[in-house]
């Protein structure tokens, strides 16, 4: 049995350099249960602009953008019940591509959690929260990634 102790998540914003990552496709073979947990740390923010880096307002605007995210994600966490019955643990790091247009350019698993089941399960809740957060008018016309880390541990539901 593999798992993975509790650890303090961070999450990263950085510019993007290269093309998008590709999207992964997500299994929804997920029964509720104990949650995964998306928690928010503070972070140094760049986003990739045409005129100028990023200044403070941008990054707090980016942090409240992700904590949005965080939260909007938070409802729709849920522990795959196969790996609640196997004791699967682990923490997956999701990094989410935001194109210049607001989109979800790409979606990948940066660090796994060494189980399939948990990285698509993390994967597909990202993804569907993104879809609930606007991006902030003053992110707009900008690209760039996001970290995401989702913890899944059978003692904190």
């Amino acid at each position: 049995m593999k798992t993975a102790p509790p650890e303090s998540a961070s999450i990263a914003a950085s510019p993007v350099t290269s093309a998008p990552a590709p999207a992964a496709s997500s299994a929804e073979s997920a029964a509720p249960g104990p949650a995964g947990s998306v928690l928010p740390a503070p972070v140094g923010v760049t986003t990739e602009t045409t005129a100028k880096s990023g200044s403070e307002a941008d990054k707090g605007t980016l942090e409240q953008y992700r904590l949005a995210l965080i939260a909007a994600t938070g409802r729709y966490k849920r522990y795959p019940a196969i790996a609640m019955e196997k004791g699967w643990q682990g923490r997956v790091e999701v990094r989410m591509v935001i194109g210049a247009n607001g989109m979800l350019a790409g979606t990948s698993i940066k660090s796994s959690s060494g189980y399939k089941i948990l990285d698509d399960q993390a994967m597909s809740m990202l993804k569907k929260g993104k879809t609930t957060v606007p991006i902030p008018a003053s992110l707009r016309g900008r690209a760039f990634n996001i970290d995401v880390p989702v913890i899944f541990n059978l003692d904190s539901p």
